[in-house]
């Protein structure tokens, strides 16, 4: 890149900063502008012989952060009063000192953990940041998804598109998933027969969407406005129905902030059997207006007349296909002119996505034969099953969207 591109991302950046409202650390959508740019100008300025090296050595990092997991090393860093030798966190038989130092090289290139010396001189680690964030149970978990289930299946994925021509899936065809695993399960159902694979993506789940970084709909999206406030009981007994809503934490979160406005209406979560089973073991509370129902948004919607469907994190796991038969499913249950269908995902800029929406992309197409979708894809399916594009509504910065939807 040239010297005149680089002093244009650096103008960008002290722009952003100028424009910020007040401090710009509690400007959210400032910060998340700031982050965008500055990546840009980082890409800018390493040398791709960097690039490279790391690509083709990025497999490393993900073993050493997954050993460091199963061995407990951030814990007991985050944990210590003092820096810890190597010696030190060997010293419950965990592992041998040698392999820890060889891990812990690795983790403090990238920044997981900080080098120092003890006071007498030996070479010592220290906890830092991202450390005591490696320790929280939903980032915890999804390093252990993405190594101990994910990684797996990304290393058939030559393989895979070698035997498809290099052609994405079609309708109900096997995706990567299926192959890699010789299965004619989809993703839900193989990992829900393997012992604390769901329970652990629930926890993965139920952080990522609910941590500082993401701003879920519950946070900024007026359901009160859009949905709630016009509940009619005369039309059913049902004001929202959260389809694969998981443990309920949003729903949990839309009844805490809006609740009060709803008169008689029941809200309800629809999960795999699983994962509503796991609500009660996990020791999620949930509200009483808030019941619980075990469902397959592949068949039939039991809940007809609701005044709200939602639909968080559902469709990138398809490919247009089978996302028609849900649409199709959820429409037979909808009113004309009442009910309201909303749909959470990202929604995919035409040009220059972000690294994590791009990787989103490729990882639901490899696991589910899905995809990330922009503005006008979106538009184009629902408008195929009859429905109606109320409005766009877009995050204050990172996550998902909300598209507001009606049968047409």
């Amino acid at each position: 890149m040239s010297s005149k591109e680089i002093q244009s991302l650096i103008g960008r950046i002290n722009s952003i900063h100028a424009s910020a409202k007040g401090d710009i650390a509690s400007d959210k959508t400032a910060t998340y502008q700031l982050l965008l740019a500055s990546r840009q100008l980082n890409a800018a300025l390493e040398d791709p012989s960097e690039i490279a090296t790391f690509n083709a050595f990025s497999g490393i990092q993900l073993m050493c952060v997954r050993l460091a997991i199963e061995l407990r090393i951030f814990e007991k860093l985050a944990s210590a009063e003092k820096p810890l030798t190597a010696a030190d966190l060997a010293a419950d038989g965990c592992a041998e000192e040698g392999l820890i130092v060889s891990v812990a090289r690795v983790l403090g290139s990238k920044g997981f953990l900080a080098e120092t010396k003890t006071s007498d001189g030996n070479n010592a680690l220290v906890a830092n940041p991202m450390t005591r964030h490696m320790t929280v149970p939903s980032v915890r978990a999804r390093s252990i998804f993405h190594y101990d289930s994910g990684l797996p299946i990304l290393t058939q994925g030559l393989s895979y598109f070698r035997s498809t021509n290099f052609r994405l899936q079609k309708g109900h065809d096997p995706c990567l998933f299926q192959f890699a695993h010789d299965t004619t399960d989809d993703s839900y159902v193989f990992f829900s027969k393997q012992p604390g694979v769901m329970e652990n993506f629930s926890t993965y789940m139920q952080g990522y969407l609910g941590s500082e970084g993401y701003y879920a709909p519950a946070e900024w999206f007026p359901f009160d406005e859009v949905c709630l406030r016009d509940f009619d009981p005369g039309r059913g007994e049902y004001v929202y129905v959260d389809v694969g809503g998981g443990k309920g934490q949003h729903v949990q979160r839309i009844v805490e902030r809006f609740g009060d406005g709803v008169q008689g209406g029941k809200f309800l979560v629809q999960d795999l059997g699983p994962v509503i089973e796991d609500i009660d073991k996990s020791g999620m509370a949930l509200d009483a207006r808030i019941e619980k129902q075990a469902y397959d948004y592949m068949t039939p919607q039991p809940i007809r007349g609701a005044r709200a469907y939602m639909f968080e994190n559902i469709f990138h796991y398809h490919n247009d296909f089978v996302s028609k038969d849900i649409l199709e499913i959820v429409k037979e249950a909808m009113v004309p002119g009442y009910s309201k269908l909303l749909i959470s995902t990202l929604i995919l800029p035409e040009q220059g996505v972000p690294f994590a929406l791009a990787v989103m992309d490729v990882m639901t197409n490899c696991v589910n034969g899905g995809r990330e979708r922009t503005e006008a894809e979106l538009r184009a399916l629902l408008e195929s099953c009859g429905f109606r594009i109320v409005k766009f509504w877009y995050p204050p910065a990172a996550g998902n969207g909300v598209i507001e939807a009606e049968l047409a």
